[in-house]
């Protein structure tokens, strides 16, 4: 099951030298998503940045419009104490550009992320834990 988010509180900058900086904070509480929100604890990005999986940076939860990857490096994701930190290099493309100008302007101020959820079940076959 695909879940996405839409806003953490977080930071989010672009810098003279083409780049984008970001994190997201642990323990601070997300936007509201119609009577719920959400905290992120530290530890919950462990398995992906360990995997040595691709991770993509997209622009609006979009496939098509992807920022960086880990792959090639231009998308670099580190676990720290306050959260996860992340560095973009956009692509010279509509998208990369598009989000570079709107970071640096100040009109983005903040990130979200996608994630896929684990349903594990528990020892009663079909339920989940």
């Amino acid at each position: 099951m695909k879940e996405q988010r839409t806003y953490f509180q977080g930071e989010i900058r672009a810098t003279g030298d083409g780049l984008i900086h970001g994190k997201i904070s642990y323990g601070t509480l997300s936007q509201d998503f119609g009577g719920f929100t959400e905290i992120v604890n530290r530890g919950a990005f462990d398995d992906s940045i360990n995997s040595g999986k691709e991770i993509f940076a997209l622009w609006g939860h979009d496939a098509n419009q992807p920022l960086g990857s880990t792959r090639n490096g231009s998308f670099t994701l580190r676990d720290k104490a306050d959260g996860p930190h992340f560095t973009i290099k956009p692509a010279d493309t509509t998208a990369g550009r598009d989000a570079l100008k709107l970071v640096k302007s100040g009109v983005v101020i903040g990130c979200s992320f996608g994630f896929n959820c684990i349903v594990k079940e528990s020892p009663i076959k079909g339920r989940p834990l």
